[in-house]
C-alpha cells in the first residue's frame, strides 16, 4: 500500500504551502495544505492509489480538525486501514464505509489505544495495559471537545463512492458543471435540527456585536448556528461531550458519526473531483 499523508501542527509560516502529487495509469492526483492564519494546523489528508494492491481500489481523504490535532491525524493514519479490514469491503464498499466511520469513533470512545504507537508491539501494549491498572491510573476520558470531519472519496472500477460526516466538502466537474457530491453538516439544517433536539441539545446562533469609536453598541448582527453555542457541525468523529445519551443510538445522538455516502459514475463528461475543507470552499 503505497499512501501519501499530511499534517503538520507544527507548521509556522502561515502562508507556506505543502504540495504533492502522484499518478498511475487509472489515475493523476495532487494535495496540497496551508496552515493560514490560524495558531495551530489542525487539518489531515490521505492519498492512497492502489489501497489494496488487487482491486484497483483508490482512496482520498480530508480531516478537518477541531479543538486539537489529533483525532483528524489519527483518522489520516488509520480510517483506510480500518476500511479494508471490513468484511463488506470486497463487494459491498458503500456499507463497508458506513462501518468505519462507527468504528473509528467507537474505539476512540473506548480507550486511549488510539493515541498508541502504530510500531509499538502487541505484548508490550499488554504490559502498559497492565502496569496503568496495577498503578490506579485515572479513568480514562475520551476526546470531549476534540474531533474531526471525515470527508472520504473511494474509486473502483467506474464508480466513485463518496462519505461524508461535517463541513469538508466533495464536489464533481462534469462537462463543465460543479455537482456536489456532499451535503455540508450544519446545525440549522432541518434534518440535523431535529435530532439535536430530539436528544436533548440545543442550537443557538452567534451574535456579532459592532461598536462605534466610543464603544457605544451600534448593532448585533447575527452569526454562525453553533450546538449549545460552541460547535459549528452537526456530525464529526469524536466531541463525546455531545455523544453522552446512553439511551439513544449513536446515529441518534446531538452529534452523529452516521455518514451521508452517495455514489456515482465515471463517464465520458467526468473531468476531476476536489475534496477539501471548509476554509477552501
Amino acid at each position: 500500500m503505497k499512501s501519501f499523508r499530511k499534517a503538520n501542527p507544527a507548521m509556522s509560516d502561515a502562508t507556506t504551502k505543502c504540495s504533492a502529487g502522484e499518478e498511475n495509469d487509472r489515475i493523476k492526483y495532487a494535495t496540497s495544505s496551508m496552515k493560514g492564519f490560524r495558531d495551530e494546523m489542525e487539518d489531515a489528508l490521505t492519498a492512497v492509489l492502489d489501497l489494496d494492491g488487487y482491486s484497483s481500489t483508490s482512496f482520498f481523504g480530508v480531516y478537518d480538525g477541531h479543538g486539537g490535532a489529533d483525532v483528524a491525524l489519527y483518522c489520516s493514519r488509520q480510517f483506510h486501514i480500518e476500511l479494508t479490514k471490513e468484511p463488506d469491503y470486497g463487494n459491498n464498499l458503500r456499507t463497508a464505509l458506513e462501518h468505519v466511520y462507527f468504528r473509528i469513533d467507537k474505539k476512540l470512545k473506548r480507550s486511549d489505544e488510539w493515541k498508541r504507537e502504530p510500531a509499538d508491539p502487541p505484548v508490550n501494549r499488554t504490559l502498559k495495559n497492565l502496569l496503568r491498572a496495577a498503578l490506579c491510573e485515572e479513568r480514562y476520558v475520551p476526546p470531549l471537545q476534540e474531533g474531526t470531519t471525515a470527508c472520504v472519496a473511494l474509486i473502483r472500477g467506474n464508480q466513485i463512492i463518496v462519505g461524508n460526516i461535517g463541513d469538508s466538502r466533495c464536489v464533481l466537474s462534469r462537462n463543465g458543471q460543479a455537482n456536489d457530491l456532499s451535503t455540508d453538516h450544519k446545525p440549522d439544517l432541518q434534518q440535523e435540527r431535529e435530532r439535536i433536539v430530539r436528544a436533548g441539545g440545543q442550537v443557538t446562533r452567534d451574535e456579532n456585536p459592532q461598536r462605534d469609536i466610543t464603544g457605544r453598541l451600534v448593532s448585533v448582527d447575527l452569526g454562525i448556528h453553533r450546538i449549545g453555542g460552541k460547535l459549528a457541525i452537526s456530525r464529526a468523529i469524536g466531541d463525546f461531550q455531545f455523544k453522552k445519551n446512553k439511551a439513544l443510538s449513536p446515529a441518534e445522538q446531538i452529534v452523529t458519526c452516521s455518514p451521508d455516502i452517495r455514489t456515482v459514475d465515471i463517464t465520458d463528461d467526468t473531468e476531476f473531483l476536489i475534496i477539501a475543507s471548509d476554509g477552501i470552499w
